[in-house]
């Protein structure tokens, strides 16, 4: 009976070791990995492949499958040997036509097998067409990997050309996903023969179809840029230096003339063979007779044809003007000459500035002055009027590589009343941003120049604010550009002739500076101020004003010496108002020998007292002091308010009346004896809150 159940144990054990070994044997083997496609020169396509594991030798064969419309696909070799991993695709035309290719390894363990399909691996095929307008080779190639989602790492584009013929050469990489390709032409007619090589990780290559074309140059070379335009100091010719083409099959240059740099319509004025040359001169130029000479340049190849060259570069962008300083005649005014000239127009970056150069009777060039590459004047003053002055004007390109020199220009200078006096009656503060500077002078029949400075402490020097031309008694300035809160400012006016000469410096003119500091516990405020100066008669006297609102004047509340620069004003008699307290000091100026009285006003300050806030500690019902009530002063009333609490924290009493204190009543009872708490809040005259919190003591008469 065991032997009999042993043996039966044994028959279902071998039933299940058959039963495993026929499933593990009914299993397909891997898919092979297509590796790269490469094609022939007569279309034919070799496939390479991984070969997938297969540890128990059911390998049968690889079958593979071949599409042209990149969708159906049907069965063109059977490679039976597991080590050969090529198939040679005959006929399959791929210099024309799309290829692609899957793989199914078939296999053998008792029952026949077939693996999933391959991954699909396609030809790049390359189409290689002309630009329009020719003269570039546009090359167009399928993705290798048209049915993955994205490529096996390392995937990249090799581009190779075969010029000459016979020579291939590698002319760029590009990253997968980059599909297209233009190439431009820099031979006159040339065959161009194009191939896509596919870098892949198998250690092989996928290898495009070649295609190409007879290609002509049709690219002008690369314009030459003008690196500047000047006027020869001794013919008075233009000169035209330029940067030469970069592109190499360079033959010359054509030189043109423009209206102006905006002009469509140009004049050939000559043609220049050999790509090195980089200057010329115009003979015809009348750069230092008619105005600028502006100027074009392009540059032709090697493809020229006839008198018309095909291969011509552009010239827009590439526009220089020559400077031509103008003839202006001298004014009557016999000691300076007013410079103008010509803007150059050419750099990128612009002029830096301009350089005035001057011989003085045949002497040395010098350079008498410097003035912005947005300046297109100068005014070369203090000349003698027996000499004769040779300028030009020098150009200097915005980083400093370039120049270019103006046409020359002779001159040779020829001289009516100026006011005998200009005098500052008062620079005076109008508000924060502005100071107001009125002058007094003589009336003369031609306007003058009136120029307004001011003391730059930093640099030490003076600078221009304003400008008025006039030739009345009274001239007025305005400054906004000031801060009179924090700082005081010195003036002078400088008169100025029609000749350009500064005739006249008048007084100088320096405002008051007032600042301030409140005194919280004497009640009152201190001012100090910088002393007004100069005057022709001096300071009489300082007049102190104080308002209770910003931007107010207010009244005089006391004169002080013209001495005095200091002042403590008592408010303990003002403590009924919300403690903002505004200052302004007036100096008063003495007679003087102009017949006039001058009066110049400081900045106004604003001081603001914290408010003042008495509070008993205890009161007593049917006492003397019966009423629990704050005394305020400097403060804003409006913003009051008085609340009680309770021991508990209950508010029991509140008002905002400053004048209603809390008689010990809450809710029409009187309140037991005790501490009780108080919070008074109220605002100050600048609208700043201020909370003074406590306790006081209820207390009940006998």
């Amino acid at each position: 009976m065991i032997q009999s159940l042993e043996s039966y144990v044994r028959s279902i054990l071998s039933l299940l070791l058959i039963a495993l070994s026929y499933a593990a044997g009914a299993q397909a083997l891997d898919p092979a990995i297509p590796g790269c496609v490469q094609v022939s020169a007569n279309g034919d396509v070799i496939l390479t492949w991984t070969a997938p594991a297969d540890p128990l030798g059911e390998f049968v064969s690889y079958e593979i499958w071949f599409s042209n419309d990149l969708t159906n696909f049907n069965s063109v070799g059977v490679v039976g040997n597991y080590n050969t991993t090529t198939f040679l695709h005959a006929g399959a035309n791929a210099n024309n036509n799309p290829a692609c290719y899957y793989l199914v390894v078939n296999s053998n363990n008792g029952t026949p097998q077939s693996s999933a399909l391959s991954d699909k691996l396609c030809v790049p095929t390359l189409n290689v067409t002309q630009s329009v307008p020719t003269g570039n080779a546009n090359l167009q190639w399928g993705d290798p990997y048209f049915y993955y989602s994205n490529p096996p790492n390392g995937t990249e584009y090799e581009i190779w050309l075969n010029y000459p013929a016979g020579t291939w050469q590698q002319i760029d990489v590009v990253p997968w996903g980059t599909n297209n390709y233009s190439y431009e032409v820099i031979h006159c007619s040339a065959q161009y023969d194009f191939q896509i090589r596919v870098n892949t990780p198998f250690g092989c290559q996928s290898i495009s179809n070649i295609d190409g074309d007879l290609f002509a140059d049709a690219t002008s070379p690369d314009p030459p840029n003008i690196s500047y335009v000047t006027v020869n100091p001794v013919t008075g010719k233009a000169i035209v230096n330029w940067f030469p083409s970069q592109a190499p099959d360079t033959w010359g240059y054509i030189i043109y003339e423009v209206f102006d740099c905006a002009s469509s319509f140009n004049t050939p004025l000559d043609t220049i063979y050999g790509a090195e040359i980089t200057t010329w001169e115009w003979p015809q130029s009348t750069a230092s007779i008619t105005g600028e000479e502006t100027f074009v340049i392009a540059a032709f190849d090697s493809c020229l044809t006839g008198t018309v060259f095909d291969n011509l570069s552009p010239t827009a962008g590439n526009c220089h003007s020559t400077i031509f300083l103008a003839n202006d005649a001298p004014l009557p005014c016999e000691d300076f000459a007013t410079l103008s000239w010509s803007e150059y127009v050419g750099w990128d970056d612009g002029v830096a500035n301009y350089e005035i150069h001057v011989s003085v009777d045949g002497g040395p060039d010098q350079i008498v002055g410097t003035v912005p590459g947005t300046q297109l004047t100068f005014v070369h003053s203090g000349l003698n009027f027996s000499s004769q002055y040779k300028y030009f004007i020098r150009a200097i390109k915005g980083d400093g590589t370039q120049t270019s020199d103006s046409n020359v220009r002779i001159f040779v200078p020829f001289q009516n009343n100026s006011p005998t006096f200009a005098y500052i009656m008062a620079a005076t503060v109008v508000d924060r941003y502005e100071v107001a500077v009125g002058l007094i002078t003589e009336a003369v029949v031609t306007d003058h120049t009136y120029v307004l400075e001011k003391w730059d402490t930093f640099f030490d020097v003076y600078l221009e604010v304003a400008t008025v031309a006039d030739n009345g008694t009274t001239i007025n300035f305005s400054d906004y550009d000031v801060d009179t809160r924090y700082l005081t400012y010195d003036y002078r006016v400088l008169v100025i002739n029609p000749c350009g000469d500064t005739v006249l410096t008048s007084n100088h003119a320096h405002t008051i500076l007032l600042d301030g500091l409140e005194n919280n516990d004497r009640l009152s405020n201190t001012l100090d101020w910088t002393p007004y100066y100069e005057w022709d008669g001096g300071v009489s006297q300082y007049r102190v004003y104080r308002s209770e609102s910003p931007g107010d004047l207010g009244t005089v509340i006391t004169s002080l010496p013209g001495s005095a620069s200091y002042y403590e004003d008592d408010v303990s008699d003002l403590l009924d108002t919300p403690g903002e307290f505004c200052y302004t000091i007036e100096a008063i100026e003495n007679p003087n020998s102009f017949g006039v009285q001058g009066s110049s006003f400081s900045n106004q300050i604003c001081l603001q007292m914290d408010p003042k806030i008495w509070i008993p500690n205890a009161f007593m019902i049917d006492g003397f002091n019966n009423i629990f009530i704050p005394v305020i002063g400097f403060a804003d009333t409006t913003s009051y308010q008085l609340n009680i609490y309770s021991r508990w924290g209950d508010l029991i009493f509140t008002t905002t009346d400053i004048k209603e204190g809390w008689n010990g009543d809450v809710n029409g009872r009187r309140a037991p004896i005790g501490l009780y708490a108080y919070l008074v809040t109220v605002k100050d005259g600048k609208g700043i809150t201020h909370n003074r919190k406590g306790t006081v003591t209820l207390l009940v008469g006998e």
